[in-house]
């Protein structure tokens, strides 16, 4: 018996070599732009699975109390810091009284063409999750009008203020803010005529509550970045599991040609998001669908200066996508200064691929000075 396991460690010790350097690229994906090259951003979306791999390898050696147990070790620690994106161990939230609370959705078309989900049932979810702000994406009405589609879903919380993206004239797709506050402004942020992703921004006026302290502004962006544009061959691959067959390999070089030219499309799109981010004067609040991992070049970029929400308030392992692929957290809110996140939650009980995810802010150290 001794023998079988000296030999079967003999074949482990180069495996375990090997996934270690492979999480180690994987780690280092969000330093390379997609336009440069997509194998790094592919391996960036691995990551969990590697990280989770290496962490198995770590308890096999340890159990053997084997001084190889200090390769998966030292792996994992380098990479503890990118695992906390996916997980987290947050004491309970806080109970304070959040001043500011936002919620991020995905409408998925309003269910006109999956049949999950609609106006109605939107209305119901911004009624059972009241927020103060909230960001929509893929918002759809179709045959009739964008701008009475906001007015309708602001009046079912009894908010007037909001501002919507139309991405092409006459047909009325596109996102939209919906704001309990004033929105003293809003503008899109243009990807280009290549894309059917969009992003925009609004600045919202919260009102001090107190007296003789001016009012703040804080610009919330609204964020749809590139889509994979999938097929249904694609999610049927995914689905029956992959025997290595002809068939399957072409349409496996499908699948990862449209990974690919999705990444490099949405490099480009986090770059501009980035640019406008570095010019605006105000405190920024940043939602979506960013279509990514939290271990890629576009979520770091966005993310650079600013704080996660999940990280700072969420629990567990998270992932905010529902539909057929493996449910990555690809859904965010993003934060800076001087607010302060106080709560996280996602909701994965509503229509559609997409989770509902809310977070609540303190607002007091806006009117600090």
């Amino acid at each position: 018996m001794k023998i079988l396991l000296r030999l079967f460690n003999i074949v482990i010790f180069p495996l375990t070599l090997v996934l270690g350097l492979l999480l180690t690229l994987s780690g280092l994906a969000p330093n390379f732009s997609a336009e440069s090259g997509s194998v790094m951003a592919l391996l960036g979306l691995a990551f969990p699975v590697l990280f989770l791999l290496n962490a198995l390898l770590l308890l096999y050696w340890a159990l053997q109390l084997k001084w190889r147990t200090l390769f998966p070790l030292a792996f994992g620690l380098l990479h503890l810091g990118q695992a906390s994106l996916y997980v987290q161990w947050n004491d309970n939230q806080s109970t304070d009284e959040a001043g500011l609370r936002v919620a991020t959705y995905n409408t998925q078309l309003l269910g006109h063409y999956s049949g999950e989900g609609s106006e109605d049932s939107l209305k119901q979810l911004m009624q059972n999750h009241p927020a103060d702000v909230y960001c929509f994406q893929e918002l759809y009405d179709k045959g009739r009008n964008m701008d009475a589609l906001m007015k309708r879903l602001a009046r079912s919380v009894g908010f007037r203020y909001h501002a919507h993206y139309q991405l092409v004239p006459g047909r009325p797709y596109g996102m939209g803010i919906i704001s309990r506050y004033e929105i003293l402004k809003s503008k899109p942020l243009l990807f280009g005529d290549s894309s059917g992703n969009m992003a925009m921004w609004a600045n919202v006026r919260i009102p001090s509550q107190q007296e003789g302290v001016q009012d703040w502004t804080v610009r919330v962006y609204n964020v749809h970045l590139q889509s994979f544009r999938l097929h249904r061959s694609d999610y049927d691959l995914v689905s029956e599991g992959f025997e290595g067959d002809s068939t399957q390999v072409e349409r496996s070089k499908g699948l990862v040609q449209r990974l690919s030219k999705a990444y490099s499309l949405r490099s480009g799109q986090a770059e501009i998001l980035r640019q406008s981010l570095d010019e605006c004067p105000h405190t920024k609040l940043v939602m979506g669908d960013f279509n990514d991992v939290p271990v890629s070049y576009s979520y770091r970029l966005i993310a650079r200066s600013l704080r996660d929400a999940f990280v700072e308030s969420g629990k567990g392992l998270e992932g905010t996508y529902k539909g057929p692929f493996p449910s990555f957290r690809i859904d965010y809110v993003l934060f800076a200064s001087p607010l302060k996140c106080l709560q996280y939650q996602s909701h994965s009980q509503v229509p559609g691929d997409h989770k509902w995810v809310e977070a609540g802010f303190s607002t007091g150290d806006l009117f600090a000075n």
